[in-house]
């Protein structure tokens, strides 16, 4: 039941994507296109058109690197990448880059007396995967996994198991490690 009310809840929140919107579409083998785009997290094809009039283009989702949505106030990345165990690969919006990129996603609720959940994500180097390491969720164990991911840097690992650091703290843990750690 909980699997379902997520599913339904990410459903929601991804649907957002799916509206056709200026974008500039990076693919892997380092090809880029200027245009219109209509995609969604969990489609495995992309619409593309040139102009509002061309004819559209239909480019599947795992030939791309990054999307590029052109707002009226910014430019809104996303990424597509994979979380660690799972199969399949998700637009997801970075949220800061460095030697750790931090991805953060918020599900919208189905139900309006439950509040929105926030997952953390991050991913070392540039073709990594996604790895959970928390939520806003009270039961998640964040300084585990926190813990567990950033293991190659002890003095960041002190720091989260003394609380020094906390979930509420994630831009500051991924900061201090991309300052601090790493190679």
């Amino acid at each position: 039941m909980k699997r379902i009310l997520f599913t339904l809840t990410l459903l929601i929140t991804l649907s957002s994507f799916g509206q056709k919107q200026e974008a500039t579409l990076f693919f892997k083998n380092g090809a880029i296109l200027e245009g219109f785009a209509h995609f969604g997290s969990f489609n495995s094809k992309i619409s593309y058109k040139k102009t509002k009039e061309s004819n559209k283009l239909y480019f599947d989702t795992n030939t791309i690197d990054r999307i590029i949505v052109h707002e009226k106030k910014e430019d809104i990345e996303y990424q597509y990448k994979r979380i660690k165990g799972r199969k399949n690969y998700r637009f997801y919006r970075p949220t800061l880059k460095g030697k750790v990129t931090l991805f953060v996603t918020t599900t919208k609720p189905v139900d309006p007396s439950q509040v929105p959940v926030t997952y953390f994500y991050a991913s070392k180097g540039v073709n990594g995967e996604l790895e959970k390491i928390g939520s806003t969720l009270w039961y998640s164990n964040f300084k585990k996994s926190a813990s567990k991911y950033f293991k190659d840097c002890p003095k960041l690992v002190k720091k989260i198991e003394s609380k020094k650091f906390r979930r509420r703290d994630i831009e500051d843990i991924v900061n201090f490690y991309n300052k601090n750690c790493g190679e």
